[in-house]
């Protein structure tokens, strides 16, 4: 057990957590954050920004360039307002992304006595952009709050997290141990029976159609597996560009299911809502939905799930892939069939000039591995 400053505390509970960068901008709330940052400076970054925003931002970016979890920042009051519209922006894309704020002391909170950056109640503008968030109300609390904070932040659907410190608590010294320091993700175990009933699905489904999402970008590797072995077309929204190789014969925009769409006996779902097939393009009774989502909630949000596997899309798709061989065989290659379509396709989108060429010039020079950034309003 050491004596440390609460920005001692904050700061090796975020080295402890395995975190190498931090996105952030300084301020005098903060100044013990970052003395501590500097005492610590061997093994951890910190990346200093212009602006609340980009400081939220890169931290954002870290996680979907990286898909490690990612930590920033900011001051309290206008700075962490600031940062909100890339907090809500990482609630959205289901970022790993931790907000760590400043405030300001505790002895003044609540009593609007015009303190620098003072605003009403903080707390509760980032526990409605977080699925968790707490305050840090001591330095021997620091280690406490901020395991908490990394299992939360690791645990079932993605959402950033936030912690709060005031800065006194970041000033002040207390003895500080890290002995029972432990992240314990929360992850649901995926269940035996919906496996077998997804089987039963895989096994009648003549035309199914695989569509994927943010949730499955960590499972690049056991869509490409499913995908080849069921032989179907895979189509990624925004979020999903990437899990499957676009060179793949298999992998497609979403839009182009549309001329599949009226043969699709089993659409399949993977940490993806379905959202444009299911609400837009019609449904007859011979349709069925796999869901394969770590969020229960999601399951039933466009239509009823007639199989809802209720876990992580990558350890999903394991538990299917060492039980597929036993029931389902190696279906014959369709590669032919998504060639023709390619033509179609193509001919669809001819019209879209000078996007598409500019968008053939991006792919032409981009590695497979690069990181394209796009931005829709």
């Amino acid at each position: 057990m050491s004596e440390l400053t609460g920005g001692q505390a904050v700061v090796r509970s975020l080295i402890k957590a395995g975190i190498k960068k931090v996105y952030g901008l300084p301020g005098v709330q903060n100044d013990w954050l970052y003395n501590a940052f500097y005492d610590y400076r061997d093994e951890i970054e910190v990346l200093h920004t212009r602006h609340e925003q980009g400081a939220a931002y890169m931290a954002l970016g870290h996680y979907l360039a990286t898909g490690d979890a990612s930590v920033y920042n900011i001051v309290p009051g206008p700075g962490f307002l600031n940062s909100c519209g890339a907090l809500s922006t990482a609630w959205g894309l289901n970022a790993k992304t931790l907000c760590l704020v400043g405030q300001i002391p505790r002895k003044v909170q609540g009593k609007g006595l015009g303190v620098l950056h003072e605003i009403p109640d903080q707390m509760g503008i980032m526990q409605r952009l977080t699925k968790w968030a707490k305050e840090i109300e001591s330095p021997s609390d620091a280690p406490s709050v901020m395991a908490q904070a990394f299992s939360a932040l690791q645990s079932h659907r993605p959402r950033p997290v936030g912690v709060e410190v005031a800065m006194d608590v970041l000033s002040a010294k207390q003895e500080v141990q890290f002995d029972d320091f432990k992240i314990h993700p929360d992850i649901p175990q995926v269940d035996q029976s919906s496996i077998d009933q997804t089987l039963d699905l895989l096994k009648a489904a003549k035309n199914p159609l695989i569509f994927v999402a943010g949730g499955a970008m960590h499972a690049s590797e056991e869509v490409k597996a499913f995908a080849e072995h069921m032989q179907a077309p895979v189509f990624s929204y925004r979020t999903g560009k990437g899990i499957m190789p676009s060179s793949h014969y298999l992998s497609w925009p979403v839009p182009a299911a549309h001329m599949l769409w009226k043969d699709c006996d089993l659409v399949i779902a993977i940490g993806s809502h379905a959202r444009m097939p299911l609400l837009k393009w019609g449904q007859d009774d011979r349709l069925k939905f796999l869901s394969i989502n770590i969020d229960p909630d999601a399951h039933d949000r466009m239509r009823k799930a007639d199989v809802k596997i209720t876990a992580d899309s990558k350890q999903a798709l394991q538990s299917i892939m060492e039980q597929i061989g036993e029931s389902i065989d190696q279906r014959p290659s369709i590669e032919v069939e998504m060639l023709e379509l390619g033509k179609k396709w193509k001919e669809q989108t001819a019209y879209l000039e000078p996007q598409k060429s500019y968008i053939d010039l991006i792919r032409d020079e981009l590695p497979p591995d690069g990181i394209f950034v796009d931005e829709l309003t």
